[in-house]
């Protein structure tokens, strides 16, 4: 039930799969208000799923993404942005968590970000599966890499919440009548939009 929701319908819509995604890497990352945390794939669907929920629940966020993304990042309501650059991550301060959709080359420079004791979660691979990692960089500081999928029914709960409060606001880029389900498909494979197609039945 997200009855009193400020979303719209079609915006609830937008929420299960992005944003359960990133609400469980979030819980099982356990990132708590005040924490400084990374996410990569900033402008994504999971990204700036997860930037939104973040800072709703009290975070310092930092975003990296590309630098033609970064104002349309800027509107997710991030405390800072990253725009990815040859060895970028190495010049970030330190981080207690890392929220990652991207892996692939970046992943141990991501890693080395990480305070004493920090977590790096991940959920996605669109860098690339394989990824250099210096172990010792990851036990000798005591950091943790989690792997995470999906959400649990903890985890809608609480994106239920987010959503009765106003914490988060879906991007929608273009809604199409079911009718119109083909040229939503069209528009789904040219990749030239930034957020939610949604049908409307």
């Amino acid at each position: 039930d997200v009855g009193g929701s400020p979303l719209s319908d079609v915006e609830l819509a937008c929420l299960p799969t992005a944003y359960g995604t990133a609400m469980g890497m979030i819980n099982r990352a356990g990132c708590r208000a005040g924490e400084r945390v990374l996410v990569t794939g900033s402008s994504g669907g999971v990204g700036s799923a997860a930037i939104q929920l973040l800072v709703d629940r009290g975070c310092h966020v930092v975003a990296y993404t590309s630098e033609s993304k970064v104002e349309l990042v800027r509107t997710f309501g991030p405390a800072e942005i990253l725009a990815r650059a040859p060895g970028a991550p190495a010049s970030l301060d330190p981080v207690d968590a890392v929220v990652d959709v991207v892996g692939g080359g970046e992943f141990g420079a991501l890693v080395d970000r990480l305070r004493m004791g920090g977590r790096l979660v991940t959920a996605g691979a669109i860098a690339g599966p394989v990824v250099p990692l210096d172990r010792r960089r990851l036990y000798l500081s005591h950091r943790s890499i989690i792997g995470s999928t999906m959400h649990t029914q903890g985890d809608f709960g609480d994106l239920v919440a987010a959503a009765v409060t106003g914490g988060v606001t879906p991007l929608v880029s273009a809604t199409y009548p079911l009718t119109e389900i083909a040229a939503a498909q069209a528009r789904f494979e040219a990749k030239d939009f930034t957020g939610k197609l949604v049908l409307i039945p």
